[in-house]
């Protein structure tokens, strides 16, 4: 969950957020159905301090860019940046406004979570910056108020996103998430084991969106039948979880993802890690977030999850133990 604190001595701030793994869900959510979806310990992070003008710096060390923008929102250094850093300066600027202040801040961002795989990248980025922000300008905002802010940056991104990654981050565990409802943050009574995938194939989570959207155009009856079902898997995962019934929730992932190709955003190098997680034992495996690339993830423990990460390592995929961050 996002976590911030001020320093002082240097007059800066910083906040750190996670980022995040679809369990069940994707795509359905879009369309108001609900998705489980589980925040990891892999972290963004944000250093913001004062500037002696009004300006705004969104700098971040790890993609090389640095770009300013002036009172008025117009880029006056670093144009070539501007796409890249306009998310940022929405949530900085935001948070200013908020404030009444029109001081103007140092915006330094860092992040060990891979960009474009659907693990949540952008948006544990913008619920930092609005943490460490709001910290610096001595708001007190609550995680809702947090979460809503870097929900504007994520329109920004991806045009018209469900709302479930910068919510995760923002409140972190695993939380069954309904567009436009109640999060509900679950109480699990034992460790989910997920093992993730990462091929490394970065795809545009909006553009799959208009394509399933697209796909429920022509073909609304089946599409929306399909939608529906997802949403239906979703609550009953919910209730595993809740349960701590790994089995059934490794078989209803499994139909997830089947349910996703149907939708037509999987794609036969997903749908070859799938089946390779499946055959050394894996309980579940799914492709995560939009689809189209990115990762895949797999429900296994002990020696199967070494299997699971040795068999996808094979295949040229980087592959690690997600754990949950709380």
């Amino acid at each position: 969950m996002a976590t911030g604190r001020s320093l002082s001595r240097s007059r800066a701030a910083i906040a750190r957020a996670p980022g995040k793994l679809i369990l069940t869900g994707e795509h359905a959510v879009v369309y108001g159905e609900p998705a489980v979806v589980m925040a990891i310990a892999r972290y963004a992070r944000a250093t913001v301090g004062f500037r002696e003008d009004a300006f705004v710096k969104i700098e971040s060390r790890d993609l090389g860019f640095s770009c300013v923008f002036d009172e008025e929102g117009e880029v006056v250094a670093g144009k070539r940046w501007k796409k890249q850093a306009t998310p940022l300066y929405i949530v900085a600027n935001r948070i200013r406004r908020i404030a009444g202040s029109k001081r103007g801040l140092d915006v330094r961002v860092e992040s060990e979570i891979p960009i474009g795989v659907g693990l949540g990248s952008s948006a544990a980025v913008a619920v930092a910056v609005a943490a460490a922000s709001s910290t610096l300008l001595g708001l007190d905002l609550r995680r809702d108020e947090i979460s809503r802010i870097a929900y504007e940056s994520e329109v920004f991104v991806h045009g018209k996103p469900s709302g479930i990654d910068n919510t995760v981050s923002t409140h972190g565990g695993i939380i069954f998430f309904e567009r436009g409802q109640i999060t509900r943050r679950l109480e699990v009574p034992r460790r989910i084991p997920i093992v993730v995938g990462n091929t490394g194939a970065e795809r545009s989570t909006g553009m799959l969106v208009r394509s399933v959207r697209k796909l429920v155009e022509r073909h609304p009856e089946v599409a929306h039948s399909i939608i529906s079902t997802i949403g239906e898997l979703s609550r009953q995962v919910s209730a595993f979880m809740e349960r701590g019934d790994l089995r059934k929730i490794g078989e209803l992932m499994n139909i997830n993802h089947e349910l996703l190709a149907a939708l037509g955003v999987s794609t036969e190098a997903l749908d070859q890690l799938v089946h390779r997680a499946r055959r050394v034992g894996a309980l579940g495996a799914k492709l995560t977030g939009a689809g189209g690339g990115g990762c895949v993830i797999a429900l296994a423990e002990g020696k199967v999850a070494e299997n699971v990460i040795e068999a996808w390592r094979s295949a040229g995929v980087q592959a690690f133990q997600a754990q949950v961050d709380e």
